[in-house]
């Protein structure tokens, strides 16, 4: 018989702004902020929203993009270019070895752990739509690496904007153009009539916080902030299941550590 672990976390000492999961600790008073830590705590979530973020239907001034599935098989130019600069399924310096790449790379979309969308969204608030995909690696939270991606692409999608760079708000982004990307997970929201992005990280120094991102373009090449941080402060009877390897995907709930 397979055995699980299950670890009871006690309520955390942090007190929430509206009695729910999620407590605004940068951005008191700002609408947006007020108004998207009412929408996450209306929902009795039993664990965070790491992977994506749910909208209420009741609080109308809220939407999200509608996502269209890109085939990955189908853009595997653009996955190169991709990989060779944000090493985002961590394969390494691709030029060395591009064969195996490919290899590597067909083997996860095989298995659904490099999926695409797209979309047309005014990610910078500049009153015109932008290509933007959602890139998806691993099975997020089931498995040792996972990330979900947000990039903008040219107008005829063959190549990254360099409006992108607006994008990469992770950990390490001082340090490279795209920061770390491993267990960050972005997604995207419109309030009123502004767009904002969020992001939700598993890293060791960022779990159990939730951003969120506006980029205006009032100044030349546009300005990304941080407007709205929240942490994330589990119920009392916040249950966490450890699976072993053995134990079937189905079973698979609320997974709080990597395999």
């Amino acid at each position: 018989m397979t055995k699980t672990l299950l670890v009871i976390l006690l309520l955390s000492t942090f007190p929430s702004a509206y009695g729910g999961q999620y407590r605004l600790i940068k951005g008191e008073g700002i609408e947006v902020c007020e108004a998207y830590a009412k929408n996450l705590n209306s929902f009795e979530n039993r664990f965070p929203m790491w992977c994506e973020r749910k909208l209420n239907p009741a609080m109308s001034d809220f939407s999200k993009p509608l996502w269209e599935k890109m085939d990955p098989r189908e853009h595997m130019d653009l996955l190169k270019t991709i990989e060779r600069d944000f090493d985002f399924l961590l394969f390494g310096d691709i030029n060395r070895n591009l064969k195996e790449w490919e290899r590597y790379t067909n083997g996860k979309i095989e298995i659904a752990h490099l999926r695409m969308w797209q979309t047309r969204v005014d990610i910078n608030n500049d009153g015109q739509a932008d290509n933007l995909i959602k890139l998806h690696e691993g099975d997020c939270p089931s498995t040792r690496h996972f990330a979900i991606a947000l990039l903008l692409l040219n107008e005829s999608k063959t190549a990254i904007d360099i409006k992108s760079v607006h994008l990469f708000q992770n950990i390490n982004a001082t340090t490279s153009v795209g920061g770390g990307t491993g267990f960050a997970m972005y997604d995207v929201f419109a309030y009123k009539d502004k767009v904002y992005f969020d992001r939700w990280s598993q890293s060791k120094i960022e779990t159990g916080f939730l951003r969120v991102f506006v980029t205006e373009h009032f100044v030349p090449g546009g300005f990304t902030e941080e407007i709205c941080t929240y942490r994330s402060s589990p119920p009392n009877n916040w249950l966490i299941t450890y699976p072993t390897k053995s134990q079937p995907r189905s079973q698979r709930h609320g997974i709080a550590s990597h395999e």
